[in-house]
């Protein structure tokens, strides 16, 4: 059961989100092995958007089930397929499919990077447009882990 020790807001539109109910997830380790996991899901308060959110842990990517460290690893060009059985590795399509759907998600990501910058951090707006990556600086200063800590603030973002 992953517990959630903060008070998260909607990342729609900000307002205070309510408990709802649990969901079962399952996500599968760089090695295979699954992993069964319960994900607690929050409705926005707002009347006017009453979204649902699951509210997933870092190592969890939205609509993947492979742990968030065996896709960064297919980005990065370091996930040794060799070293597991080839009924525990993911399939060559399923690398192909990492492998697309990271350079969309790095193109989006970086410009919500730079927004989240700009509220948060309050860099100025001649920042924005410098050429400067905020995603390759990050994947420097955290070596393992930036495609989670990415997500998070991409999908918090809105």
């Amino acid at each position: 059961m992953i517990k959630i020790n903060e008070d998260p807001v909607c990342p729609v539109c900000g307002e205070r989100l309510s408990k709802k109910d649990w969901v079962k997830r399952v996500k599968r380790k760089a090695d295979g092995e699954k992993e069964w996991m319960l994900i607690e899901r929050r409705r926005c308060t707002n009347e006017s958007c009453l979204k649902t959110h699951r509210l997933l842990p870092d190592e969890v990517i939205p609509n993947k089930y492979y742990e968030a460290g065996a896709i960064e690893d297919v980005i990065d060009g370091t996930f040794d397929e060799d070293a597991l059985s080839e009924e525990d590795r993911p399939s060559e399509s399923t690398l192909q499919r990492w492998r697309r759907w990271s350079r969309e998600f790095i193109r989006d990501a970086e410009g919500h990077l730079r927004s989240a910058a700009y509220r948060t951090l309050g860099l100025s707006k001649e920042f924005l447009g410098t050429g400067e990556s905020l995603l390759i600086e990050l994947k420097e200063r955290l070596d393992y882990g930036w495609l989670a800590a990415a997500m998070r603030i991409y999908v918090n973002a809105g």
